[in-house]
């Protein structure tokens, strides 16, 4: 550094200002604080990339959450309809698609799990009726992703009754 005093780091002979990041590393750096001779790590989820943050003093694809790293796709232990996904955060949960199965007979919608079904992009709760059909219901025991017929002799009408998922 030509003979002034200055704060950095002598890493393999080679001179690096204080903070200076490691060229082969970005989740290393220069901290003369912590070492003059060495590289030090970067604090953990410090961003070194496309949906990928430091971990370590590694890079990784993932998220830090409260503290706490999780790879890119692991779920929320809270909450079954979450999941780190490091393209859209790095540090938040993400909600997982609407109609993901998330326990028996039940589907995330909007980031909470529930009794209901997703059909033709569109989210109805458990017992909706067909808006085409008053003769079909969401019935997630039996699907979460098409109508059910509803049982025989149901009123659908003015004198009518459901017959095989038709009003007659």
């Amino acid at each position: 550094n030509g003979g002034a005093c200055s704060t950095g780091c002598l890493i393999d002979g080679v001179y690096y200002a204080d903070g200076a990041t490691n060229p082969t590393n970005p989740c290393q750096q220069c901290s003369a604080t912590r070492s003059t001779t060495a590289w030090s790590n970067t604090a953990d989820g410090t961003s070194c990339g496309s949906g990928a943050i430091c971990n370590a003093g590694a890079c990784s694809t993932g998220c830090r959450i409260d503290g706490v790293y999780y790879a890119n796709g692991d779920g929320n232990p809270t909450n079954p309809c979450q999941q780190c996904s490091s393209m859209t955060s790095t540090s938040g949960w993400s909600n997982k698609a609407n109609g993901t199965s998330c326990g028996a007979a039940q589907i995330c919608n909007a980031g909470s799990c529930g009794s209901g079904c997703l059909i033709g992009g569109t989210y109805y709760a458990s017992g909706a009726a067909n808006p085409a059909n008053p003769c079909q219901q969401c019935t997630p025991g039996t699907s979460t992703t098409a109508w059910s017929n509803k049982t025989d002799g149901t009123a659908c009408g003015a004198a009518q009754i459901c017959r095989a998922g038709a009003c007659s």
